[in-house]
């Protein structure tokens, strides 16, 4: 029994610390995150039943991610190496921000920065759009790519 209570009473500990502008707040976070991905995911053309699963199970949410971008999901084992997963979920990122049509250094500070405020406006802004999978594509491809996004923003 001390099993379960050990970890319960550690819990009960954390929140019992936090003030009540942190209990409403971090719930609020929460719930903005899970709109977030999920208007991504629709905006990204996944089916429904991948958009659900991808909202609520973190881990299944990263692979497709990677989907998205169009990396391989042989490339999802490579968040379980330590330090090396740092960059590579920063580099999946970035590929994600170009797969929208964000080219900019203050894009992607931005999302590094505001990441669950970003992709909400990511996924909630009309005027963004999805132009798919950036991985393995040639500099040629993604200046077109860029220059499409460049004319639908002029």
């Amino acid at each position: 029994m001390e099993l379960f209570t050990s970890p319960l009473s550690s819990i009960v500990a954390i929140f019992s610390n936090m003030s009540i502008g942190m209990m409403i707040v971090l719930p609020l976070l929460f719930i903005i995150g899970l709109v977030a991905k999920w208007r991504l995911f629709d905006k990204c053309g996944l089916s429904k039943k991948e958009i659900l699963l991808g909202t609520f199970l973190p881990v299944y949410d990263f692979y497709l991610t990677l989907k998205i971008v169009g990396r391989p999901g042989s490339h999802f084992g490579l968040i379980f190496i330590p330090l090396f997963n740092i960059f590579f979920v920063v580099k999946v990122l970035f590929e994600l921000l170009n797969s929208f049509g964000k080219f900019h250094i203050i894009d992607y500070a931005l999302a590094i920065l505001f990441s669950i405020l970003y992709f909400l406006n990511l996924g909630l802004a009309y005027n963004e759009v999805y132009y798919g999978t950036v991985y393995d594509k040639s500099n040629e491809e993604l200046a077109a790519m860029k220059a499409k996004a460049e004319r639908a923003l002029a």
